[in-house]
């Protein structure tokens, strides 16, 4: 009896740690995570129509329900609403992916969205000031400072050039707009070339893991 116990809590724990990993996993990834989950699914409803002898018939049913609810709502939550592998955009390929992710980088800095400038950028991005050589190594450190003492307009990032190489890509735009000093009345243009690279992280969501700015024209 100790080992049936054993061994269904391994199981038990099995499906859990599955379920995470099919969360947050690649393709590949999810496939095996997915095929663990059943072989765990599996020995768990046999071992709960095994355990008759023990508990009452009612008692097995409504487990069995129970349990299948529960895996019927991690589907969902992997699919749809898991927070931890939600992208925050996706096309049907990953060029539009990426066009909309630096396009949306111009729209959040124009609305001084920092939710959305976190969701795009890596949490552990590089952004580099090309002119005064200098580096931050967090998108809020940089974000944060300059949206709080500025004030920007008809930002838009334009793509000139992006080279996509397997779950990285390389690109460099135009990047154009309108800024002011917050307090100060009249808007001064700005024109520049901002250079890139997004990658994949592990849930397959393509996100900026360094950005360089005031790049020389060349």
């Amino acid at each position: 009896m100790t080992q049936k116990i054993i061994l269904f809590g391994i199981a038990l724990a099995s499906l859990l740690a599955c379920s995470y990993w099919f969360c947050v996993g690649k393709d590949l990834e999810k496939i095996i995570a997915l095929s663990s989950l059943l072989v765990s699914l599996g020995y768990l409803f046999s071992r709960i129509y095994k355990f008759k002898g023990i508990f009452n018939l009612r008692i097995c049913n409504i487990s069995s329900l129970i349990l299948l609810f529960l895996v019927f709502v991690f589907i969902i939550c992997s699919y749809n609403f898991c927070p931890i592998c939600k992208c925050e955009y996706k096309s049907v390929d990953d060029k539009t992916t990426i066009q909309m992710i630096v396009e949306g980088e111009a729209k959040a800095v124009e609305n001084k969205d920092l939710e959305m400038l976190k969701s795009i950028f890596s949490d552990n991005a590089v952004l580099t000031d090309s002119i005064l050589n200098q580096h931050w190594y967090s998108p809020l450190d940089r974000y944060s400072s300059i949206l709080k003492d500025y004030d920007y307009s008809n930002s838009k990032n334009s793509i000139n050039k992006i080279m996509i190489n397997g779950n990285t890509a390389y690109c460099t735009c135009h990047s154009t707009g309108n800024y002011r000093e917050i307090g100060s009345m009249a808007f001064s243009p700005y024109d520049d070339i901002t250079k890139w690279i997004l990658r994949k992280n592990n849930c397959g969501c393509w996100v900026i893991s360094n950005f360089t700015f005031n790049t020389p024209k060349e």
